[in-house]
């Protein structure tokens, strides 16, 4: 059994081209980093910004903070403490975050990075 130790990263800014309010920032604290399987800790500050990514599944299960995940086909979900889903490969969706949002995550490959 290993412990989970919260090592923080430094925020970081959201890339510009994907930030369409504010100035959001994302910081994580990585408890596994196996190259088919990551998990740890997600925070990110208030703003909005698209979401692509490719080649996992991530299991969220969202902490603190609260916010919207919206899909691009036109599907929204709340976030707010206790609200656990499923992110498929392939999702195209913006985060709006209205409240310093914290996330448990759990990313397991789907495909071979290219």
């Amino acid at each position: 059994m290993n412990k989970f130790d919260t090592n923080w990263t430094p925020f970081t800014p959201v890339a510009p081209e994907r930030v369409t309010e504010g100035k959001p920032a994302t910081r994580l604290a990585e408890a596994v980093a196996g190259e088919c399987f990551k998990s740890g800790l997600w925070e990110v500050t208030p703003g909005r910004f698209t979401t692509a990514p490719r080649g996992f599944d991530e299991v969220i299960h969202i902490i603190s903070g609260s916010g919207v995940l919206r899909s691009a086909d036109g599907t929204s979900l709340e976030l707010s403490p206790g609200v656990s889903f499923l992110m498929e490969d392939g999702f195209v969706g913006e985060w709006e975050i209205r409240e310093q949002l914290q996330k448990f995550y759990a990313k397991v490959q789907t495909a071979t990075a290219e």
